[in-house]
């Protein structure tokens, strides 16, 4: 329990991912639609929203994804 509580702050300790969360927090958004509101590349925006799924705080809603 201690382990997933660590893991789950260590997630959104990172500045880009809890900007993600943030906008996913108020509608789903799609990889693009991410990257363009935030100006980050696919790649470092694919990298982040994996931890955020692996950490169970985003879902894939088909294309778009949703906290």
């Amino acid at each position: 329990m201690e382990e997933q509580i660590i893991s789950f702050f260590r997630t959104l300790c990172d500045a880009n991912r809890l900007k993600m969360a943030g906008l996913l927090g108020i509608q789903p958004l799609t990889l693009e639609q991410l990257t363009a509101q935030l100006a980050m590349r696919p790649q470092e925006a694919t990298k982040h929203l994996e931890r955020l799924v692996q950490a169970g705080l985003v879902t894939r809603r088909g294309a778009a994804f949703a906290l």
